[in-house]
């Protein structure tokens, strides 16, 4: 494991490289790895928002039972009922990919009504002031 251990020297000397020049070739294999999941993700995401499957992931097909994976048509195989597994898991990411895409969305228009509202001075209006009786501290400019 590697440890850090922070030394004396000019202030921004490590910023000012490129990032390649930063990053370890493993932090850029994890970064590309991770970057690749989320693509993969989206891409299955946006296959079944639009219907672009490769079969109807409800109509059974007694033949193909438990097929394997790597079955001719069923890359991921089928199921106990002969349900294609790629169809049923494209449809399934998109349960657990909305309500995490919403969650993120959420966020980040509530950081930026924050951060509009920190920038206005627009959060400290509703307080009380700093020549307010019941402010302790009014040297500081904060209550």
């Amino acid at each position: 494991m590697r440890r850090y251990v922070q030394t004396a020297g000019p202030v921004g000397e490590f910023s000012a490289l490129p990032l390649l020049q930063r990053a370890e070739t493993r932090d850029l294999v994890f970064a590309g790895y991770g970057l690749l999941i989320v693509a993969l993700v989206l891409a299955s995401y946006l296959m079944g928002a639009f219907g672009w499957l490769p079969h109807d992931p409800r109509q059974m097909n007694v033949e193909l039972i438990n097929a394997a994976p790597f079955t001719p048509g069923h890359p991921l195989g089928t199921d106990f009922l002969g349900r294609d597994l790629q169809a049923r898991l494209i449809l399934g990411i998109q349960a657990y990919f909305l309500p995490g895409l919403l969650a993120i969305a959420i966020s980040v228009v509530g950081e930026a009504f924050s951060a509009s509202s920190r920038a206005t001075g627009a959060a400290g209006s509703a307080r009380s002031s700093p020549t307010s009786p019941t402010c302790s501290t009014p040297s500081r400019g904060w209550c």
